[in-house]
């Protein structure tokens, strides 16, 4: 599903609120690891992640200096810390599947 701004509202006012929804969703969602859907709420929350940065570009013109240059480096940050324990499960996931082929 799409953004979608509100009609007569500020754009940046429109921005803030998908972003922190985004942000808000993500944290709720890394806050189930170690349960079995972890890995998912994982892969959820990178994805969120990506939608965020993928918003900030498109605004970027438009920001103040201190998010143009703080926030994007800071969500990369935060999706390459994830990555590993994604990558992981991905591992898993393909070894698993090896090896129901493997046995008849």
């Amino acid at each position: 599903m799409g953004f979608r701004l509100k009609s007569g509202q500020a754009i940046s006012n429109e921005v803030r609120r998908i972003v922190l929804k985004q942000l808000d969703l993500a944290t709720s969602e890394l806050t189930a690891i170690g349960d079995p859907e972890s890995d998912e709420a994982i892969h959820d929350a990178r994805r969120r992640v990506k939608k965020i940065r993928a918003v900030i570009r498109l605004v970027r013109p438009v920001l103040d200096k201190q998010y143009r240059s703080g926030v994007d480096p800071a969500l990369r940050r935060v999706s390459k810390m994830l990555a590993p324990v994604a990558d992981g499960q991905g591992v898993i996931d393909t070894l698993n599947v090896l090896a129901r082929r493997m046995i008849p």
